[in-house]
């Protein structure tokens, strides 16, 4: 275990003492694991997206540390920047295909560490789904196929939307059981269509959870 991951497993659990306590005093959570938190496994977590808080409260809830990506203009603040950095934020350049840091999410998970993506790679801003993007179809293809845990959250948008208000907004929160996607099976002829087509696949997972 190299020391940033350790840096990072002592982040998430002082994160998880200081903030929960506040969270359920702030939110109602609807918590729901599929199966006892010991038969998790390190993978790919992979969720819907509807809002910013969404990779801070899957990632504290988890039953694994989670890596996640965040767009690399977040890190030009220096405050939010260093905190990204210690919850274990990688920065990604989604303008242009980001080699290095698409190569870091896939050494990640062949080292046997968990990483956060979003199918549909951007924010739905509410309780519906968009349509999948390629990029978690390229990586578990890269990665060898490794374990997916599916998650969907429900109702994150509502966190900030009501953060100045007295009411108590309920956000559902749920970790589906793990699987892999059958690596023999015609996923598509070309590279585009095959990762897509396993990206449709594993948000559909989602939208199942």
């Amino acid at each position: 275990m190299n020391i940033k991951f350790l840096l990072q497993i002592i982040s998430h659990i002082v994160v998880r003492i200081i903030v929960i306590p506040f969270l359920i005093l702030r939110y109602k959570f609807k918590l729901r694991y599929k199966i006892k938190l010991k038969h998790y496994k390190n993978g790919f977590y992979t969720s819907n997206h509807q809002s910013l808080v969404d990779p801070p409260l899957i990632g504290i809830f988890s039953p694994k540390t989670l890596f996640f990506v965040a767009k690399k203009e977040l890190f030009k603040n220096i405050i939010i920047g260093f905190f990204l950095k210690i919850a274990g934020a990688l920065p990604i350049n989604r303008a242009v295909f980001d080699k290095k840091t698409l190569f870091k999410i896939i050494g990640l998970i062949k080292d046997n560490y968990s990483v956060l993506m979003f199918p549909e790679g951007t924010r739905s801003r509410g309780n519906r789904f968009l349509n999948a993007k390629p990029g978690i179809g390229y990586l578990v293809k890269e990665a060898n196929f490794p374990s997916i845990i599916p998650v969907k959250i429900w109702n994150s948008k509502n966190a900030l939307d009501n953060i100045l208000k007295l009411k108590r907004p309920e956000i559902i929160l749920t970790y589906g059981r793990p699987f892999c996607i059958n690596k023999y099976y015609n996923w598509g002829k070309k590279g585009s269509e095959k990762y897509r087509n396993i990206s449709r696949y594993i948000l559909e997972r989602i939208k199942k959870v």
